[in-house]
């Protein structure tokens, strides 16, 4: 469990995560794990899994590091190479089928015939719902930052596509953002979808970057 206190920076995260494991437990709803895959842990999903089902998890999700915030200055060495990020979707896939209709095994990597066949995965805006133009129906997440301020699709996104911040709202403010900011990040799902399915060195994608 090094590897966990390491990224987390904090002594004692471990023991706090199972903590936090009883907690949700006597509220008897669902929860699960979120998992950082690295070259020190892609080896121990095979334990992970079984030790989220003993624990009784829905969800076991399963997200390479990615290279922002402190993890861009102190853990470059931990960024998932080709080979790695093939390994970890063959494992991946190995828990899927094992815990089907058990557990939901949520892996953040894609593979590019597969995204290429379902491009709706990541771009919602190829989705049939995106017709009817609400916010919810072209955006997946919206986040809110520690200082206040709303963004879409992801923490960390490109502030120019900001919605707005919490200590400033007014009823007008989602409106003013799908009118004025959507179309920009509809474009940015389109070529940023382009240029990963017009990469032919790389299969298996950890993300697509919008920032």
């Amino acid at each position: 469990m090094a590897q966990n206190l390491f990224i987390r920076g904090l002594d004692g995260a471990y023991e706090k995560m199972l903590q936090g494991v009883e907690v949700l437990r006597s509220y008897n709803k669902a929860w699960g794990f979120i998992h950082t895959i690295t070259p020190q842990s892609w080896d121990s999903l095979l334990w992970l899994g079984a030790f989220a089902y003993e624990q009784d998890a829905k969800l076991l999700q399963l997200h390479p590091l990615e290279m922002y915030g402190r993890a861009s200055t102190e853990m470059a060495d931990m960024i998932l190479q080709d080979t790695l990020r093939h390994q970890a979707y063959i494992l991946a896939n190995y828990l899927q089928a094992k815990y089907a209709g058990k557990m939901v095994i949520q892996l953040d990597l894609l593979h590019s015939d597969y995204l290429e066949a379902f491009p709706q995965v990541v771009n919602s805006f190829d989705r049939l719902c995106s017709i009817k133009g609400r916010l919810p129906d072209l955006l997946d997440n919206i986040i809110v930052e520690e200082t206040g301020r709303i963004l879409p699709v992801a923490y960390g996104f490109n502030p120019t596509f900001s919605i707005g911040n919490v200590y400033d709202f007014d009823e007008q403010l989602f409106q003013q953002f799908i009118e004025e900011k959507i179309p920009g990040i509809r474009s940015l799902y389109v070529n940023t979808l382009g240029k990963i399915l017009s990469d032919k060195e790389m299969e298996i994608f950890t993300g697509v970057k919008f920032w």
